[in-house]
């Protein structure tokens, strides 16, 4: 059974396994605290690719389970990012897993999300 989902943008949603400990992927957020906490899911992910281009890198995102290409999120937050844009989830994602999303596409979702938030200066 493939579980995969297709984005608008072409590419795809892949579960990988269940939640478990990793809490912050499952938590409920608002409007600007989802766009706070997903951005800086992407900011952090840019460390994962730049580390998969040094001699140890792969090893080391091979062992946290770090892919360059993709960003591990919880089903739960999913579905809030495509609610922000006023879309129906294409699937009904199961909070319980953690899904493999590519960075550009979360990117490409993120882009739509209309919050105002202003970061503290």
């Amino acid at each position: 059974m493939n579980l995969s989902v297709e984005l608008p943008t072409g590419g795809s949603i892949v579960p990988v396994r269940p939640n478990g400990a990793r809490g912050e992927l499952n938590r409920r957020y608002a409007g600007a605290a989802l766009l706070v906490f997903v951005r800086n899911k992407l900011g952090l992910h840019r460390a994962v690719r730049e580390r998969a281009q040094t001699i140890l890198g792969p090893l080391i995102n091979r062992l946290t389970g770090e892919e360059p290409d993709t960003v591990l999120l919880g089903g739960r937050i999913i579905e809030q990012l495509f609610r922000e844009i006023d879309r129906i989830p294409p699937y009904a994602f199961d909070r319980s897993l953690i899904y493999r999303i590519r960075a550009g596409d979360l990117e490409t979702l993120v882009a739509r999300i209309d919050v105002p938030y202003r970061f503290p200066s």
